[in-house]
């Protein structure tokens, strides 16, 4: 039986990161039962630091980027890192909760037999090369290499004799114009290397073009866009339970917060004290509750019990609309004017594939106007109402159909 490995990231204490690796994970053994898919268990040290629930190894988690960015950037990421530890009640103690969390739900992916934690990635792709017939690199921002070292392992450089594909793969951030020469020739060797190139959005497939405009890009949707929330290993009970204990009546309104504190108070502006407000996630200064302990799985259900989400998140996005819940999704990535072409952000790349901008996509401020927050409130007022009449899953159903090229180009390929 010939294997087939996926490499992402699955051991981030991120909502999103996990589910995707997870819809991708099924999605791969339902379709091709003749191959055997697995998760490469691999990890960047640098990034696992910044997940680490040691007090130390996550406060100077950022000084290995010294050499990529200023000492001011490292200083303030240590300085916040520093207050997290000290400031906030029980902050090591609930990111334990939540990797405990995160670990329940990995016994339902096989990975690996090896396990990596290194930002050195020669034994990885020799390892890669010989266990793999088949990789696929994705979902996610795995060619985004603001915050991983660069080189690094997700452009499969140095990996031999494997089938090389990618699904759904994003380049947050990056922008030709500073990338090095070096840089720009390294990413042409490896993209050329690829048997299949699949990106998640406009940014992304124009920076690979920029780089060889020979390649041939396809778009592909998020996994988590066809994934099956029925077939999720989850009991709603169980997650109606730990929001109760923390401290939610669910027999009234509830509001769900994913976002920062920008977010969080634009969200108490707009609903006011008629609402609760639950943060799931992070921890947030305007919420009524937090709601830490959740595992991927509930948390990939828990949107169903909030009556409209705000976040600035992804996924929050994704899985609000998948549970039908209105959302409204705050950019902050569009006010950076050169992050690409016309702000063609990942959120706004989704929302207008989707056809749902114009009532729940929004420019992320860290301050709005009293015109800006009534007009938010209307808006709100409005969406909240039709709730019950509308089926906001729909507008996902026909982007999800965007796996279908991949699909047919791995057909091809694992048979060779």
């Amino acid at each position: 039986m010939k294997r087939l490995g996926i490499l992402t990231f699955h051991k981030s204490i991120n909502y999103g990161a996990f589910m995707q690796m997870y819809s991708l994970y099924t999605r791969l053994k339902q379709d091709f039962p003749e191959l055997e898919v697995e998760v490469i268990d691999y990890t960047s040290k640098r990034i696992q630091n910044k997940y680490s629930c040691n007090a130390l190894t996550y406060i100077f988690s950022s000084v290995r980027e010294l050499r990529k960015t200023s000492a001011v950037c490292v200083c303030k990421a240590t300085l916040k890192n520093t207050y997290n530890v000290i400031f906030k009640r029980g902050f090591l103690k609930k990111r334990q909760t939540m990797r405990k969390a995160f670990n329940e739900c990995l016994g339902y992916v096989k990975l690996s037999d090896k396990s990596f934690c290194t930002d050195n990635f020669t034994e990885v792709s020799e390892y890669i090369s010989k266990r793999y017939d088949i990789v696929v690199v994705g979902s996610d921002c795995v060619w985004e290499f603001n915050n991983y070292p660069f080189p690094n392992i997700y452009f499969l450089h140095d990996v031999t004799g494997v089938k090389k594909l990618s699904y759904a793969a994003c380049a947050q951030g990056i922008l030709y114009k500073n990338l090095s020469e070096d840089q720009k020739k390294y990413l042409a060797d490896s993209w050329r290397g690829f048997d299949y190139l699949g990106v998640r959005d406009t940014a992304t497939e124009a920076l690979v073009a920029e780089v060889d405009k020979t390649l041939d890009i396809r778009h592909n949707c998020d996994p988590t866009l066809f994934l099956d929330l029925s077939a999720v290993p989850v009991e709603m009970s169980r997650i109606r339970e730990k929001f109760r204990q923390a401290g939610v009546d669910l027999n009234k309104p509830v509001i769900g917060l994913m976002g920062n504190e920008y977010v969080g108070k634009l969200c108490r502006d707009i609903v006011g004290n008629e609402y609760q407000i639950a943060a799931i996630y992070e921890e947030n200064p305007y919420a009524d509750f937090y709601i830490n302990d959740l595992t991927p799985f509930e948390w990939s259900r828990c949107f169903s019990l909030f009556d409209f989400v705000f976040t600035n998140k992804f996924h929050g996005t994704i899985f609000s609309l998948k549970n039908n819940i209105p959302v409204f999704s705050f950019d902050y990535f569009a006010e950076n004017s050169e992050y690409s072409n016309n702000g063609m952000t990942k959120l706004r790349d989704l929302y207008e594939r989707i056809g749902l901008k114009g009532e729940f996509y929004h420019i992320g401020k860290k301050k709005y106007s009293e015109i800006e927050i009534s007009e938010l409130k209307e808006l709100f007022s409005e969406q909240i109402k039709l709730q019950k009449e509308t089926v906001l899953s729909d507008n996902l159903s026909e982007e999800a159909k965007e796996y279908t090229d991949f699909y047919n180009r791995l057909t091809n390929l694992w048979c060779f």
